[in-house]
């Protein structure tokens, strides 16, 4: 069964997205088959629940769909708000354009076959509708978690490789279909549990003693220290993402770092985040001017730049 795809406005088997699909084709050439699989979905779907678990809006209108709303604008970037007749004000997908004297756009195109055919797509920003956007440069991070998801799922296809080739302990050469059959019955009998194996002295030279048979001896103990090095990359991977949009974990050695240096860190770690929802504030600001909402954003933990709350925030930063 082919894994369900993560679409750019909600969840479902079988879903294209063209989301998911931009970005997929700026992989030139596309040699390293691991975007359709398991794996690649699931961690798609964790790095984006990931980052979606540090911003939390209060005073949001109850219509408002939070998966609608969190992927737009964590993988694309940005949304528009717009008043209707039929449904009030609501977030809506669409793509900017046309640009002022300093090439911001002026623009918006909506388009929703919920929509009847009387509505008119194209809203001038600042009248017809606002918009909020994750960064000043109207992007999301799809990119970074498309690019962490392709690099644990081909990790984790490595783990899987060795994990297969451990099961291949032994592997045997026989001059004969005789010793084949024997060492076929020989292996049956040890796998069945039995104490003692007789095997037909026909598998030895009369002569010398030596075995007519030849082995391959597979290292298992090679195949099991690449999973485990796999798996430790898979947490070094989820770190470094972490670590990118600011969410801040003490390094390994953190004894040897002094307190200035920890403080450095966490600055840059948080500057990210921080930056995003200084971003959407501000856009909030016109959309409850233009509307009469009540709209903010702030980060779940605010007090996590001092630490205090590091261990919470590891064990409940998935959950939007």
């Amino acid at each position: 069964m082919k894994p369900f795809v993560y679409s750019g406005y909600y969840v479902g088997e079988g879903v294209s997205s063209p989301i998911i699909n931009e970005y997929e084709s700026r992989q030139n050439p596309n040699m390293i088959h691991i975007n359709n699989t398991w794996d690649y979905a699931t961690y798609f779907r964790y790095f984006l629940q990931r980052a979606e678990s540090l911003i939390i809006f209060d005073g949001m209108p109850q219509n408002w769909a939070k998966n609608y709303i969190y992927p737009l604008l964590f993988l694309k970037g940005n949304f528009c708000v717009m008043n209707t007749a039929r449904f009030g004000v609501i977030p809506q997908h669409g793509s900017p354009y046309g640009f002022d004297v300093q090439y911001q756009p002026t623009n918006y195109i909506v388009a929703n076959p919920a929509f009847d055919a009387s509505f008119n797509g194209d809203l001038v920003i600042g009248e017809g509708c606002e918009i909020v956007k994750l960064a000043p440069d109207w992007c999301g991070i799809g990119d970074l978690i498309n690019s962490y998801a392709q690099r644990v799922a081909l990790t984790l296809s490595n783990c899987d490789v060795a994990s297969a080739l451990a099961k291949f302990g032994f592997i045997f050469t026989a001059r004969n279909k005789s010793a084949s059959e024997t060492f076929k019955a020989a292996f049956d009998d040890i796998m069945s549990g039995k104490l003692a194996v007789v095997i037909n002295q026909s598998l030895f030279d009369k002569e010398t003693g030596r075995p007519l048979y030849e082995y391959f001896n597979n290292d298992i103990e090679k195949c099991y220290n690449v999973v485990k090095a796999a798996l430790e990359s898979v947490e070094q991977l989820k770190h470094a993402f972490d670590m990118e949009i600011g969410i801040y974990t003490a390094p390994e050695k953190k004894e040897r770092m002094i307190t200035d240096e920890v403080e450095e860190t966490k600055n840059a770690v948080m500057s990210k985040c921080e930056l995003w929802v200084e971003t959407i504030n501000e856009c909030l600001e016109k959309v409850n001017a233009h509307y009469n909402l009540d709209i903010k954003a702030r980060l779940r933990y605010p007090n996590i730049r001092g630490g205090e709350q590091r261990e919470n925030y590891n064990s409940n930063s998935d959950s939007v």
